[in-house]
């Protein structure tokens, strides 16, 4: 007899505080006794934070779950919670949906008449169970990959070019003073003691570029090699720029264009009355997309917390949008907005199986809690339909699910010339909250296709 069993855990000061303790959690007992927790002991779906009038979230919670057969497949309601546990719509339950485990159906508050009497557990079949085991699996890091390769280095970013691998990051070691390359012809030897970054592009009072130099990319667009990044003046204002390689050593100054600031469709900055960074590029179906992360009023009463906004560029001249820009995501859920951090940052795409995989991280930037999500597109599929994309509600890489690394995330992607699909992420060691480290591990697909990000082995 198999028992499928959802529940919430304990929280746990600083490890698993109650923003992500008070989650829908799922266990599976195989023979009616012991339950082994699925997905790590992480917890899988959240509520999602209401919008206030002034554009603010307000966190939310989910309590005493319990799971029932609907139609041909499950639903799972809780009870929705502020931050003090008290219900704010008694009369309601927060619900959602699956036939697969894979792709939950977010219905949001239901009347509580609507949800019938249920418990924590239900009986499933030896299918079933096989199922949910494959889709929500626990898997720990035995053996995980060398971590770390480059200290005090976050947001990295690894190319193969020319028969030459090329890193480029945040450079936390110098207050985020200038951007630092290095290049290699192996991976391994970007991170040699003697292959030390240089700085591609210094602090400059005639270009006003003084400080945030955050998490440079490098990007083909339209033919043409271009390191997107954040960047502020002497007052904190990071903003989105660009500049392009003009041909030569990539590690050469000289070698790239004076940056540009990316601008909306009318010419404008891209945003006059908050900061944008974290911008990242694709193309699909012969078109050009920008995705990057937007906050209004950070550090106020009114924080908007940082949001993913997508829009269609110019191949030829990609800091200029085409189209006005869409909002993509919030960090709505409760893995996303906690520990005193609201965020969705630092996506990345990747293409895998028919499918756009967007990477992007949330919780606490820094810290234990700092993860990494998914946003899915179907490639035949609009990008700028925001229903086109599935957001996956849990995150797919945490602290829980790596042996000896804390709040791993702003992951990027890259393909070695042995054709193996890598990603590129930073973290911390444990109980080193803020000291950012740098490292690279394999990306595991999946039989179901889907692509895993652990174990980092």
């Amino acid at each position: 007899m198999n028992i499928l069993k959802v529940y919430e855990r304990e929280h746990e000061k600083r490890y698993y505080v109650q923003s992500l303790s008070e989650s829908v959690h799922f266990a599976l007992s195989r023979d009616g006794g012991e339950f082994a927790p699925l997905n790590s002991n992480v917890g899988v779906l959240y509520a999602k934070a209401e919008i206030s009038e002034r554009n603010t979230l307000l966190e939310r919670r989910l309590r005493e779950p319990r799971i029932y057969r609907h139609g041909g497949g499950y639903r799972v309601a809780a009870r929705y919670v502020d931050c003090d546990g008290a219900e704010p719509y008694p009369n309601m339950m927060y619900v959602w949906e699956t036939a697969d485990f894979r792709i939950f159906d977010d219905l949001g508050l239901v009347p509580r008449a609507d949800v019938p009497e249920s418990s924590d557990t239900i009986e499933i079949s030896d299918a079933e169970a096989d199922m949910i085991a494959c889709a929500l699996p626990t898997v720990t890091s035995d053996k995980p990959a060398t971590f770390p390769l480059i200290e005090g280095f976050a947001d990295p970013v690894i190319m193969a070019r020319d028969g030459r691998y090329y890193f480029i990051a945040t450079n936390d070691s110098t207050g985020d003073v200038g951007l630092y390359a290095s290049a290699s012809d192996t991976v391994e030897g970007l991170f040699a003691a003697d292959n030390k970054p240089v700085c591609i592009l210094p602090e400059s009072d005639e270009w006003d570029l003084h400080s945030t130099f955050w998490a440079p990319e490098f990007h083909e667009i339209g033919g043409e090699l271009y390191i997107l990044f954040a960047v502020g003046g002497r007052q904190f204002s990071p903003q989105s720029h660009m500049m392009r390689y003009l041909g030569g050593d990539l590690l050469d100054p000289a070698s790239w264009e004076r940056p540009v600031r990316v601008q909306r469709r009318n010419g404008e900055p891209l945003t006059t009355r908050g900061i944008t960074l974290d911008m990242t590029h694709f193309a699909l179906g012969g078109r050009s997309y920008l995705v990057w992360s937007e906050r209004y009023h950070i550090g106020s009463p009114d924080d908007s917390g940082s949001m993913l906004y997508i829009a269609e560029t110019d191949a030829k001249r990609p800091w200029r949008l085409l189209t006005e820009p869409l909002l993509l995501s919030r960090p709505l859920y409760a893995w996303e907005n906690q520990s005193g951090t609201i965020n969705n940052e630092g996506p990345y795409p990747l293409f895998c199986g028919g499918k756009l995989y967007l990477s992007y991280s949330g919780g606490a930037a820094g810290g234990f809690s700092y993860s990494t999500g998914w946003l899915v597109l179907d490639c035949d599929d609009d990008p700028l339909e925001v229903e086109n994309w599935y957001k996956v509600p849990y995150p797919v890489l945490a602290s829980q699910y790596v042996n000896g690394v804390d709040g791993p995330g702003h992951i990027s992607f890259f393909r070695t010339y042995e054709c193996d699909v890598m990603m590129a992420y930073h973290a911390q060691r444990p109980g080193q909250d803020g000291r950012r480290c740098s490292a690279v591990s394999p990306v595991h697909i999946g039989e179901d296709g889907v692509p895993r990000l652990y174990p980092l082995s």
